[in-house]
């Protein structure tokens, strides 16, 4: 349970407070820790009986010599949770050493309990990054559905239950300069920034605090969730659980602002098997890729973007391919923007001529001559349904991707 980190810490820092010697062994007598570095990896004979039995002994130097390794002084159990997880011996004459032991003991004892916990919160952590490395990469023909719930299983979740996933990407106005200043500390640096990190995980996981949300940091200010979405998912009223995760999405972006942070919130489909919460996983990454393209910050579900859903997964060299048939002629007039917002627009208001000249803010004359203008430069007639849908879902296609 200890680590000789640690425990050579706790024995120099010990050794500077009160000018003794001081050494901790485990559970096995072995040193771990010493502030004569001489005696670490040795036996400390005289904890074997401190350990067995739990309790504090002086040893003079008599009873010093009878023991390997141990000199006069003291030696005392240290005790996390009910459990005698090593020794701390402190070398001296017992009228000087006895009013610091219970001081160093309690102090050993705080600073490893603490240790202890921060490791078995890495270690849990940890396993929750292998349960969503598994989740995400599922794939029923390489991978049993079996080991994948199990490992849930242990840590307390069941994939069974109906979930979404809700991914959420943090941006801090105010990161990028703290990082260059700390930029010639680093030490202090890291320190800084995995504060800033772990307070925006803590925002997260208040709002997020189902035993069944699976919580998991991304690095980079990108946080994912299995949201937990209960007894509302069976609800005769699909829409329940979408408002149900908006309004909780919402909350979380307005602490977010409060806090001067901006952030994109992405909910993808609803889950209830492995494969599902894999899709649902990959809707929430394009709902924040969509968002950050539509928005300074805010929240975005997936089916409320169908068409860019649908765009985003058509290969871009199809797209490429037609919009250099069709569009990319136009890209090279002064007035560009003029066309490809009439493609839109016409597209937009539902190939209708008044409400795409009043879209415009243009004459319908002038609108007449628009399509007449594009049909010259390009070959193609915007009443022609098929080339201009295909032409509109090319431009959004750019759009998304920031390429327009």
């Amino acid at each position: 349970m200890l680590n000789k980190r640690n425990c050579q810490n706790i024995a120099e820092t010990a050794n500077k407070i009160i000018g003794y010697s001081i050494l901790l062994t485990g559970n096995d007598g072995i040193v771990l820790g010493s502030s004569d570095k001489d005696r670490v990896d040795t036996l400390h004979e005289a904890s074997l009986e401190v350990i067995r039995s739990g309790c504090q002994a002086y040893h003079d130097e008599q009873q010093a010599k009878l023991y390997q390794g141990t000199r006069p002084g003291t030696t005392i159990p240290i005790i996390i949770k009910n459990e005698v997880v090593g020794t701390i011996g402190i070398t001296g004459q017992p009228g000087e050493i006895s009013k610091y032991g219970i001081l160093i003991k309690k102090l050993a004892e705080v600073f490893l309990k603490d240790q202890l916990e921060m490791e078995s919160a890495r270690l849990l952590d940890q396993s929750r990054q292998n349960l969503l490395r598994e989740l995400i990469t599922y794939d029923s023909s390489t991978m049993e559905e079996k080991v994948v719930l199990n490992h849930g299983h242990v840590l307390g979740y069941d994939l069974f239950l109906p979930h979404a996933a809700v991914l959420i990407e943090i941006w801090h106005p105010d990161e990028h300069h703290i990082k260059e200043q700390d930029s010639c500390n680093s030490l202090s640096g890291n320190f800084n920034n995995d504060m800033f990190h772990m307070d925006y995980f803590f925002m997260v996981k208040h709002f997020f605090s189902h035993k069944q949300d699976l919580c998991v940091s991304l690095g980079d200010n990108k946080y994912i969730v299995f949201a937990y979405l209960g007894a509302i998912y069976h609800d005769s009223n699909s829409s329940k659980w979408i408002a149900f995760l908006n309004a909780r999405c919402h909350n979380l972006l307005s602490r977010f602002d409060k806090a001067g942070l901006s952030a994109w919130i992405g909910i993808g489909d609803r889950a209830e098997s492995l494969q599902d919460l894999k899709d649902s996983y990959n809707d929430a990454n394009q709902a924040v890729y969509i968002a950050k393209r539509r928005m300074k910050s805010g929240v975005q579900y997936i089916n409320d973007v169908y068409l860019e859903k649908l765009i985003l997964n058509i290969p871009t060299p199809v797209c490429k391919r037609i919009f250099e048939e069709t569009i990319k002629p136009l890209t090279k007039l002064k007035n560009r923007d003029d066309f490809i917002n009439l493609i839109v627009c016409w597209c937009e208001n539902m190939f209708n001529f008044t409400h795409t000249a009043k879209s415009l803010n243009i004459h319908k004359n002038t609108l007449a001559y628009r399509f007449s203008k594009f049909k010259d430069i390009t070959g193609y007639d915007l009443h022609d349904f098929n080339s201009t849908i295909a032409m509109y879902i090319v431009i959004t296609n750019y759009k998304v991707n920031n390429l327009l």
